[in-house]
């Protein structure tokens, strides 16, 4: 039971990092493409 909740959390931190993560490649794409126009 522990262990099943540990993976879960684990889960769904690397989840939420994973989007932060993109969120941000976003971000800068935006911030570059808006410094070449």
């Amino acid at each position: 039971m522990g262990f099943q909740l540990l993976l879960k959390t684990h889960h769904y931190i690397t989840k939420v990092t994973a989007v932060k993560f993109n969120v941000m490649l976003i971000f800068l794409s935006i911030k570059k493409l808006h410094e070449f126009i």
